[in-house]
């Protein structure tokens, strides 16, 4: 275990090294970082905007789901056989004040971001080391159990782990096929007929259909305080 406190804050910043790999000092300033560390951090501007849409439905009480958008897709020049939302005093001061808000976070995120590019010049150089070690398949990056920090992990030491974990028959059983694919076709059949008998609209159909169901991913996280560091099974 390697702990390291930066100079300019009491917070330890802990990087845990189980595995083989001696790394280097510049490898290790790079970890110290942790795992949200992104020195090219971005604004997704479509997804700020679309939370503040959903704000402004649960604030306002417009139900957006009510509204048929296929209409105006279809022919957005003809406004006369669609449904026109005419919004109160109250919701028009609300919009106005989430329009002036939204964009003075852009702007002050732009600002924040370039700043902090300015500030991290080692920036692409760090890349080029995380790249350097997500190529070693020897190893495996992750977070501990509890707390914060990194730890390297030898990879064939983390698969034995899960291997040994999933082998309790009592807590995990074999399938022969996987089962997601048949349960999505059966809710799918069952929200069908609901629509048919007119217990759900073609909007809400469409919206609580399920799509591309993938099975749950297992993964382990280490627990760094215990003899042999055991992972934790986390279905995901």
């Amino acid at each position: 275990m390697i702990n390291t406190t930066d100079k300019n804050t009491t917070e330890p910043k802990v990087v845990w090294n189980f595995s083989n790999r001696n790394l280097a000092e510049e490898e290790l300033r790079v970890l110290e970082k942790g795992m949200s560390y992104n020195h090219s951090c971005t604004v997704n501007r479509s997804k700020v905007i679309s939370n503040v849409e959903y704000l402004f439905h649960q604030a306002s009480k417009i139900p957006k789901e009510s509204i048929d958008f296929k209409k105006w897709d279809e022919d957005p020049d003809d406004i006369a056989n669609k449904e026109i939302r005419v919004l109160e005093p109250k919701q028009l001061s609300l919009a106005a004040d989430l329009k002036s808000t939204t964009e003075k976070f852009f702007q002050h995120a732009q600002m924040s971001i370039k700043m902090r590019k300015d500030k991290n010049l080692n920036g692409n150089h760090d890349d080029k080391i995380l790249l350097k070690l997500s190529k070693d398949l020897s190893i495996l990056i992750t977070k501990p159990d509890k707390g914060r920090g990194v730890v390297i992990l030898d990879r064939n030491d983390y698969i034995e782990k899960l291997e040994k974990i999933l082998s309790d028959n009592k807590k995990f059983k074999l399938l022969n096929q996987d089962p997601t694919i048949s349960r999505e076709n059966a809710l799918t059949t069952v929200l069908r007929q609901m629509k048919n008998e007119e217990y759900l609209t073609q909007q809400e159909y469409k919206y609580i259909k399920p799509v591309g169901s993938v099975p749950a991913r297992l993964y382990g996280l280490p627990k760094v305080h215990k003899n042999n560091v055991p992972l934790r099974p986390i279905v995901s």
